[in-house]
Formats: structure tokens, sequence, C-alpha cells
């Protein structure tokens, strides 16, 4: 998944489609000093290809990233060798999307350099995937674009779900991280928190200015940086059981294709 500001409709879909393959097939830029590797682009093809061999010359210590995102499965990749590897990761100025899901939650440690931030806004798993797949529903949540899902697409996205499950298994990480600005309410924003909830997450050992992840930082990235509308997000109780509910009860497909927690397991 990648970061970018556009809404989707049905005037714009190819629009849309355009600006993202265009963004995907800029050369990466990455360079090596030591034990560091420095990482500046989308994480897409040839990008994803040329840093995983980087990671084969000799054992790096530290990724210094900064990206928008890019493909789920490759994102995977290189935090699968992150963990292995036992690296840490500094985040430049952006880990967003895909970065944020898998090359940031892989890091030992993790450093976000001031005036940085790290961007939740979906994964795999998240409401409108499950929909899609296991409902068959194909509307966006963010325009409310509607188009057809294939056989195809479906048991991709079962694959994805399952090889990200496994992903944050390994890692300790609850996935709710990159969906908790989803459900159960839809806020349709980039989100960041605190340390402090991102250890409620799962994430630790995450190194950032003190008043990271807060209100008053949400308000003066975005002041500082044109057209930036972060939201700074705080994890409630309600949230962490609506998600514990989610998982322990499992989800039922309505008529309108939407899920919805199985309440009936209650009674």
């Amino acid at each position: 998944m990648l970061a970018i500001s556009l809404k989707a409709n049905a005037e714009n879909w190819e629009e849309l489609k355009r600006l993202v393959e265009e963004k995907l097939k800029e050369p990466a830029i990455i360079t090596r000093s030591n034990d560091v590797i420095y990482f500046k682009g989308s994480l897409w093809g040839q990008n994803i290809s040329r840093l995983l061999l980087e990671f084969e010359n000799g054992e790096p210590g530290l990724l210094i990233i900064n990206s928008g995102g890019g493909h789920i499965l490759g994102a995977i990749e290189i935090g699968e060798k992150i963990n292995q590897l036992n690296m840490d990761v500094e985040v430049e100025e952006l880990c967003a999307s895909s970065c944020a899901n898998y090359i940031f939650t892989a890091g030992k440690r993790k450093k976000i350099n001031e005036g940085a931030v790290v961007i939740w806004h979906g994964d795999g798993q998240q409401k409108s995937f499950r929909e899609y797949n296991f409902c068959k529903k194909a509307k966006s949540r963010y325009s409310g674009y509607v188009r057809e899902v294939t056989n195809e697409e479906v048991e991709d996205g079962l694959k994805t779900i399952e090889l990200e499950k496994q992903f944050y298994e390994k890692l300790g990480v609850s996935s709710y991280i990159a969906r908790a600005a989803q459900e159960p309410y839809f806020y349709n924003r980039n989100v960041t928190y605190t340390v402090e909830d991102m250890r409620v997450f799962g994430v630790h050992n995450v190194i950032a200015v003190s008043d990271y992840g807060t209100a008053e930082f949400c308000a003066r990235h975005n002041k500082e940086n044109s057209g930036s509308n972060i939201l700074c997000l705080p994890v409630s109780s309600n949230m962490l059981a609506y998600e514990n509910a989610r998982v322990t009860l499992g989800e039922v497909c309505r008529d309108d294709g939407s899920l919805v927690i199985n309440s009936r397991l209650l009674n």
C-alpha cells in the first residue's frame, strides 16, 4: 500500500492508477556505508530486489529509510530480513503505509528523527479488504468507488492476509496498529501514535521526540508541512475492546456485503 493523496471515484480512478504507477516506477536511491544502508523511494519492483540484495552483502546493522510505502508482500519480505538480521531502523523523514506496517515494526530498535513521521492507514486485513475477500464486497470505504472482484484477486487477498498474520505473530505485534484508524470508527485519515501507544500494539524500543504522536505534535507537523493532514490517534479502551471482540467472536457477512462482529455468540 502506498500513501498517495487523491480521492478515488469513477471519474478519476484511471488518473489515480496512473499517478501510482508513475510513483512506483521511480528508482529508489540506495547507498551503503559499512553496515548502514540508506533507502529512499517506493517499495516496489526493482527497488525491493535491490534492497534485498544489499542485505546479502555482509550483515548490515541499520536501515535508514524514507518511503511512502508500496507492495505489501515485498515489504513483508524486507521486514522478515530486518528481523532475521536484528537490524535497527531509522526513519529519516517518512515511513508510511507498508513501510510503517512491516519495516518500522520489524526493527530491533526504531528511531524517528526530529521532524519525521511514521504513518499507518491500513493493511491487508483492514475491514474493507476483509469484506472484499470474505463477503465479495468491492466498495471503497474511502471513496465509495465500486468495481467487480475476480476470484483471482480474492485468492491473492487471502494469501496476503495469511502471510501478514504470520509476520505480525512472529514480531509479537498486533496488526490492529495499521487498522485502528478504520475500526470501529472510520477516520479517513493517515494516523500516527505516541510511543506509549505503539507499545500497546507490541511495537517497542522506539526513540522519538518527547511529544511524538500527541495532538500538539500533529498540529505542529501539519502546519510545517503543506498539505499534511495527519491525525495523532489516541488508543482508547473502547478501540481495544472492539478488536478483542472481533478476534474472539469472529465476524459474519450481512446481506449488503458488510462484516459485523458475530454478536449471536454472546447469547
